[in-house]
């Protein structure tokens, strides 16, 4: 009878490790949906102020894509430095082109998404972060002071922005 009971027991305790494990899963699965959505609206808000009518834009690349297909592109969307603006170049392509993007698998999506940002940003820095540049405070680039010329803030800048930045630093050094 003690065996019984102590089966008994370690069978509650093992369900309820189970249920405990799938509460923290959709606890886990619940804050995932409201970061992503949290990243959508930030992604329209800057949307809206760099593009006029930047809603009907991305309405019409979801009715072109379809709800299953707009919603992975969201979701892939979210990770490039300048979303906005792929989505605002994505809504130039037309019907067609967005249905042909569509169809594609999910790894050709994603270079097509490179192959925008990259034409868009094709002079920008590089920044590198983990997170996508949209989400970054308090990046910048231009001047640098020489305290931070030879830090990793120089990585920031472009081969021309560093090569001014080279020369600006080592006339000061001589005036010293």
């Amino acid at each position: 009878m003690v065996d019984n009971y102590q089966d008994k027991l370690a069978y509650g305790q093992q369900v309820q490790a189970q249920l405990t494990a799938e509460q923290e899963q959709q606890k886990q699965y619940q804050q995932a949906v409201q970061q992503h959505q949290k990243n959508l609206s930030d992604i329209t808000a800057i949307g809206k102020q760099h593009y006029a009518g930047f809603e009907d834009s991305v309405q019409e690349i979801a009715d072109a894509l379809g709800p299953e297909q707009a919603a992975q592109l969201g979701g892939n969307v979210t990770a490039f430095d300048a979303p906005h603006a792929i989505l605002h170049e994505m809504s130039k392509l037309g019907e067609k082109e967005l249905k042909r993007f569509g169809r594609l698998p999910m790894a050709r999506q994603i270079v097509e998404l490179s192959r925008i940002e990259a034409r868009l940003n094709h002079n920008q820095p590089v920044y590198t972060t983990d997170a996508p540049q949209y989400q970054v405070d308090g990046v910048k680039s231009g001047r640098l002071s020489r305290d931070n010329f030879i830090s990793a803030a120089s990585d920031l800048l472009s081969d021309e922005q560093y090569s001014r930045e080279w020369d600006r630093h080592h006339r000061g050094r001589e005036r010293d």
